[in-house]
């Protein structure tokens, strides 16, 4: 916290940890012991209050006594931690909100255990024992070995991935498609879904620093705001936010297989530990990374590809948007799904371009994105842009 912003006038959030009123005000102290006077002559107190300390439009949360000091580096009465500024963090992660966005407003109806007990159900274990997704294609083969023998001819798909749109439609999400995490994604996942045992121990070991990493980084995005009540647009504004933190950053090689093919091996900049854990990765990180956290705060997410390069698009007040993180942008464009109905091979629907058509989704004209979004939607030349703040 610096205290010589502080201790000008600055904006303080309307909601609260515990129900309460605030209002513009200063920081007041000496000695390292400080109070928050609102602007009406009245002090902070009593519980926690979230404070914009310097007016960059975020707040943070703090703890007052009875008597409106400051809790400073220590726990609180409800058990929560606060670093040296007062600031509550999570794993030592300072928890944040948008001014004027929901908070969490009742910090007992978290499942501190299984943060993910919602995704529980979406998880299944193959004949050796192993945890994997419901949809994980290795699976779904397991259980119907002739599915790979059927073909789409229309979308040019196996009969595995027929399956898994045919549910995605049924649910009316692209949870089937997206949830496919690699090892340590879906361990961390699993894990913080409730099960302990995920029949993979010998990989989760050899692993478990950066399994543990990603689970902090998850508790403390899902503890950072009220993601139960809020909208839409608020998730993909945090996610967006969340992800674009890091630096854009690429350690994939290329070689040659035996059939003089270029192939690629990816390394850590295309997963969301990459982006999450690490702070550096490649379009395919913050895609990763998006899909990851939407889908543990039940957002419908997807991407997509346009030649070399992914970005991650999110299902808002019914409209399909794109966000580019690699330039850090604080808006959203409209994703029209036949602008890359097939994908980066050109021959063949991407998975999203698959589910709009078969879903009957339109992409909506301007006037009504314009309508979708009041207030944050604007019209420059012959596109929307539709803004964060």
């Amino acid at each position: 916290m610096k205290r010589t912003k502080r201790m000008i006038a600055i904006s303080m959030a309307a909601a609260m940890l515990f129900p309460t009123t605030a209002f513009a005000g200063t920081w007041q102290g000496a000695d390292g012991s400080y109070k928050y006077q609102n602007d009406d002559g009245t002090y902070a107190k009593g519980g926690w209050h979230w404070i914009d300390g310097n007016g960059d439009g975020v707040s943070e949360s703090y703890y007052f006594n009875e008597d409106g000091m400051l809790l400073q580096n220590t726990t609180t009465p409800d058990n929560y931690q606060v670093d040296a500024s007062g600031a509550w963090v999570v794993d030592g992660v300072v928890q944040t909100k948008i001014v004027g966005a929901s908070a969490v407003t009742d910090m007992s109806q978290r499942n501190e255990e299984a943060p993910l007990a919602h995704l529980k159900d979406y998880f299944v274990r193959n004949a050796n024992g192993e945890v994997m997704w419901k949809w994980d294609a290795d699976y779904l083969w397991e259980i119907d070995p002739d599915s790979d023998n059927r073909w789409n001819e229309q979308y040019h798909h196996t009969g595995t991935s027929e399956i898994i749109m045919q549910d995605a439609l049924a649910m009316d999400s692209m949870l089937p498609l997206s949830g496919c995490f690699p090892p340590r994604e879906l361990i961390a996942v699993a894990e913080l879904a409730g099960i302990s045992d995920t029949g993979r121990k010998e990989y989760a070991d050899a692993n478990r620093g950066r399994i543990d990493a990603l689970k902090s980084e998850i508790v403390a995005f899902m503890n950072s705001f009220d993601w139960r009540n809020a909208s839409d647009f608020e998730k993909a504004v945090r996610i967006s936010e969340r992800i674009a933190r890091a630096d854009y950053y690429d350690d994939t090689t290329y070689s040659v297989n035996d059939f003089g093919q270029t192939v690629s091996d990816w390394g850590d900049a295309s997963t969301a530990i990459g982006c999450l854990v690490d702070g550096k990765c490649n379009c395919g990180g913050y895609s990763s990374a998006a899909g990851l956290l939407a889908n543990c705060v039940n957002l419908v997410v997807s991407g997509d590809i346009i030649g070399n390069h992914g970005f991650p698009i999110y299902r808002v007040n019914g409209v399909w948007v794109r966000h580019e993180p690699t330039t850090k942008d604080r808006f959203f464009r409209v994703f029209d799904w036949e602008e890359s109905k097939y994908g980066s091979n050109k021959e063949y629907y991407s998975g999203i371009a698959e589910f709009c058509e078969r879903s009957g989704y339109q992409t909506p004209t301007n006037e009504e994105v314009l309508a979708a979004f009041p207030g944050k939607a604007h019209l420059s030349g012959k596109k929307v842009t539709i803004y964060f703040d």
